[in-house]
């Protein structure tokens, strides 16, 4: 994870839904949206008033000085709130059941046991800061949080147990990551229902709402404009305009 720098404002837009076309009176609708029903999304960030160092940064990423692309995003909102993709949050991936009623409200996905079931991997985390994951479940259920160096090797492994089988929220949270963690993979297990997992980098666990984070996306372009040049290096203004691909 390389950090650019804080965003002044930022806006999310998903694409139409769905292409309609009609003929004789009638209409058809196609979905656009990925599986599980999730769209691409496009941003555009505003970087507000950069110093040297921090255009140096966000420039390099638009020159293509760490290449092309594509590049995970975890936005401001997302780190503060559900770094997981929208398709992990809502177990678009996995063969998700019917609704559940979890501690939090109704959810209308749900994965069932009995056994493993691995919710998310490979979840950007960074080292010396805190790292909270949380998942909503029924049933004598185990929230597993592995911890994993940039090259993959298991750093550790934390777990949770459930207080008796009633809905619940599992939560682990970990003040500090350690030096030598880069991601952290989520799973759940026994004989459960579970639903809504969450990953923020936080010292408490949120309350849930749909990831914000992203897996893949490209820099369509970026603006870096000096507005005022000195012997310390000046301030710069800076944006960037980012769409998901994959």
């Amino acid at each position: 994870m390389v950090p650019v720098a804080p965003a002044s404002a930022q806006s999310e837009a998903r694409p139409e839904r769905f292409v309609v076309q009609a003929a004789a009176s009638r209409r058809w609708a196609f979905d656009t949206a990925r599986r599980g029903g999730v769209q691409g999304r496009e941003w555009a960030v505003e970087l507000g008033l950069l110093d040297a160092a921090e255009m140096s940064a966000v420039d390099e990423f638009v020159q293509g000085a760490w290449g092309p692309g594509p590049f995970r995003w975890v936005s401001c909102a997302a780190h503060d709130s559900n770094v997981l993709t929208p398709g992990q949050s809502i177990l678009a991936a996995l063969d998700a059941g019917t609704g559940m009623d979890t501690a939090t409200g109704w959810s209308p996905r749900s994965v069932l046991g009995p056994g493993r079931v691995v919710l998310a991997e490979r979840v950007p985390v960074i080292p010396g800061k805190p790292v909270t994951v949380a998942v909503d479940t029924t049933g004598a259920a185990t929230l597993t949080v592995t911890f994993r160096s940039a090259a993959g090797a298991i750093d550790s492994t934390r777990t949770v147990s459930a207080s008796g089988t009633l809905a619940q929220r599992l939560v682990y949270s970990a003040p500090s990551v350690m030096w030598s963690s880069r991601s952290v993979d989520i799973e759940v297990s026994g004989h459960i229902r579970a639903s809504r997992p969450q990953v923020s980098w936080t010292r408490e666990a949120r309350p849930w709402v749909p990831g914000r984070g992203a897996e893949q996306v490209i820099i369509q372009s970026g603006v870096a404009d000096p507005l005022v040049i000195n012997p310390a290096g000046g301030y710069w203004s800076g944006s960037l305009n980012l769409i998901e691909v994959g």
